[in-house]
């Protein structure tokens, strides 16, 4: 008689461990400083009167850093959040900004959030996109 062998709960228990940490590669370096500093201006001119200037939240809008954003935002891509941002923000004006300026915005959130800036530009057709949100709670 022959025995079958199959892997044991941890082997299966690892191999979903290394496949959940590769799809879930940090956002870290997937935009460059100066695009977070210029999607901070945007931020200031369009975002911080709701938001509020340290991202903290006012006015009935929601932080932007902090345990609460990471707990509804980290895990997700990075184009979730983008997306979310030029398809929804500002309210009752949508699309005052262009798409690369919508990109600065997101990189100047990642960076409030403790984000390392990298060598290469957050763009829509960026890979960096497709990177999951490792924000800290």
């Amino acid at each position: 008689m022959k025995r079958l062998l199959l892997p044991g709960p941890s082997a299966i228990a690892a191999g979903a461990l290394i496949a959940i940490a590769w799809a879930a590669e940090p956002a870290t370096g997937s935009f460059t400083a100066a695009q977070a500093e210029r999607g901070g201006q945007y931020y200031a001119e369009r975002c911080a009167s709701c938001h509020g200037a340290t991202f903290g939240g006012s006015n009935g809008s929601p932080a932007l850093k902090g345990p609460e954003f990471a707990f509804g935002w980290s895990g997700k891509p990075v184009r979730e959040l983008y997306d979310y941002i030029r398809t929804k923000m500002p309210p009752g004006m949508i699309g005052v900004l262009d798409d690369p300026q919508y990109a600065d915005v997101t990189a100047c959130i990642l960076a409030a959030n403790g984000q390392t800036a990298g060598t290469g530009e957050l763009g829509a057709g960026s890979p960096a996109m497709d990177s999951a949100l490792a924000l800290p709670r």
